[in-house]
């Protein structure tokens, strides 16, 4: 996909196509990280701690609760293999 920088007060700016901030998760006011590095420009969507809590409990951080938190679950591995078997 091709864009046109353009000039941004001291700055330049890029648009963002909707699909692709869609497919990505982004939308307008998302706070995003950007750097380079081997001068490529990378940018990213940041997530502070509570986006990630948010995102994990599929519900507002004030509907979270100690229970939720609190909540473990058991996981299957499957069968045991070899000489690792666990009680």
């Amino acid at each position: 996909m091709e864009a046109t920088l353009t000039k941004w007060g001291n700055s330049i700016g890029i648009r963002i196509p909707s699909q692709m901030a869609a497919d990505t998760g982004l939308h307008s006011g998302a706070r995003v990280e950007i750097y380079s590095r081997h001068k490529e420009i990378i940018i990213r969507p940041k997530y502070d701690i509570k986006d990630m809590y948010e995102k994990y409990y599929n519900k507002p951080l004030s509907q979270i609760t100690a229970e939720d938190v609190g909540r473990c679950y058991e996981a299957d591995w499957g069968e045991d293999v070899g000489a690792e078997v666990v009680d």
